[in-house]
């Protein structure tokens, strides 16, 4: 629904995949004649161009696009495996260039910046960009008229006239995102087996060996991963947060949440009286979510074992979906893990 998209953004202000050894496997192999690890290992040629998104429109041009306009959270991760867009824009772009975490390591002085907050694009600057191709994300891939900080109520109608909108969705399992980013970068003409690249998948799987080592070391311990505000804590749905969904299929246990159709399926909008039912060994708190000191001085959160205990943790809800972002996440999780005890139970 439109609405789940609007509810992750104004909350804060906003099929299994593969696996990293699943991943090296398969760019691995793009030598050997395999028709998926040769789309995914090697640019495609010159001529018609075609990418299938996560809404399943197939978007066909002439030829490669090269002038790209992307939202800040697809721009991160292609911009981990090569890709340069002419310009950012999104609910989280900022005209100083400050993307925070959702941002990656995206140099604001090689893009323009054509849209931020609530302004999420300039419709006029990006006419004047005459841009090939556009990339989102999309957190309801069933709707047509959800695109990332492309509202249907906004710009998106405009911005649909100017050129292609492809969206890769933000509520698969993290694993599969980034295997979706990779390969859309293959298609845009980016090699993934440069070393810098490679190096990257290689991080990403001793990540992923060490979180199931951390896990084995510390069975059954529980987090859940939270948003606060002053008046509603948000709580994100492990079923629907694509790095909660990797970290279910690693092993971590993350409690269902309870969801109100109407608010979404993202997040519980959880009263400060409520936060009580979730017993976690761990508690993580979004970067964008009220400043971590006063979250945990309401009444109802200090006495939570996680947070009596000491074991409150940042959160980076706006993961990169490229190899070094979810060993980025991973190791995250893995430095608390290793660090706490557990103390439910």
């Amino acid at each position: 629904m439109a609405q789940a998209i609007h509810t992750r953004r104004s909350v804060i202000g906003g099929a299994l995949g593969l696996g990293a050894t699943a991943a090296a496997a398969r760019f691995a192999t793009a030598q050997e004649g395999s028709p998926e690890a040769s789309s995914a290992a090697s640019p495609a040629a010159d001529g018609e161009w075609s990418f299938t998104d996560d809404k399943g429109v197939t978007v066909t041009l002439p030829s490669r696009p090269e002038r790209l306009v992307i939202d800040v959270n697809a721009a991160s991760p292609l911009w981990d495996f090569g890709v340069r867009p002419v310009a950012v824009f999104g609910w989280l772009a900022t005209a100083s260039g400050d993307f925070g975490p959702a941002g990656g390591r995206i140099d604001p002085e090689q893009v323009e910046i054509i849209g931020e907050g609530e302004a999420t694009i300039d419709v006029e600057a990006l006419v004047g960009l005459q841009p090939d191709l556009i990339i989102t994300l999309t957190f309801s891939p069933d709707d047509p008229l959800e695109y990332w900080s492309l509202a249907a109520d906004g710009p998106l109608e405009q911005v649909q006239q100017v050129a292609p909108i492809v969206a890769i969705s933000g509520v698969q399992s993290s694993n599969a995102g980034v295997a979706r980013f990779a390969e859309l970068a293959v298609d845009l003409g980016m090699d993934l087996e440069t070393p810098e690249v490679t190096a990257d998948l290689e991080r990403w799987q001793a990540s992923e060996a060490a979180f199931g080592t951390a896990l084995a070391d510390k069975p059954g311990i529980s987090a859940i991963f939270t948003a606060p505000s002053p008046d509603v804590i948000y709580i994100a749905n492990p079923q629907v947060a694509g790095d909660l969904q990797y970290y279910r299929e690693l092993g971590l246990t993350i409690p269902d949440v309870e969801i109100n159709p109407d608010d979404g399926n993202y997040w519980e909008y959880a009263s400060l009286e409520e936060i009580g039912k979730y017993q976690t060994d761990l508690l993580f708190s979004s970067y964008r979510g009220m400043p971590v000191e006063e979250f945990l001085a309401i009444p109802t959160v200090a006495t939570l074992p996680a947070v009596t205990a000491g074991q409150v943790y940042t959160w980076n809800q706006d993961e990169v979906l490229s190899y070094r972002g979810i060993a980025d996440s991973l190791d995250g999780v893995i430095e608390a893990i290793t660090a706490a005890d557990i103390v439910t139970g």
